[in-house]
């Protein structure tokens, strides 16, 4: 029977380092196993796990807070997105209507504003 992969103290500092912006399947990858056998180790040893979600939560932690940052000193397309995220936003379909003169008009719904009658 083979002997049950284990990975090394340097490996798993590898680990710590690249769960940011790799998923299981691409550390496996870069770690030059299976994701199943990834996956293995991750039962057997917690200690793997623990570091990939640790280091998994602490980049969120970090974008999440410059994202928050970035929409308090302003940037519309953070408050946007961050809006959409967490708390639920979806921008309301677009009603365009066009008449026989040829003009265009554009209406925006918003959820729980009805637009004006012109």
């Amino acid at each position: 029977m083979a002997k049950a992969r284990v990975l090394t103290d340097k490996e798993i500092e590898h680990v710590e380092k690249l769960a940011a912006v790799l998923n299981q399947e691409q550390l496996a990858d870069f770690l030059e196993i299976s994701v199943d056998t990834f996956k293995r180790i991750c039962d057997r040893d917690s200690r793997v796990m623990r570091v990939y979600k640790k280091a998994r939560a602490k980049a969120l932690g970090e974008m999440g807070g410059s994202l928050i940052q970035a929409a308090l000193n302003g940037d519309s397309v953070s408050r946007i997105f961050y809006l959409k995220c967490q708390g639920r936003w979806k921008e309301a379909k677009e009603d365009t209507n066009v008449n026989l003169n040829g003009s265009v008009n554009i209406t925006h719904n918003i959820v729980g504003i009805e637009p004006d009658d012109t």
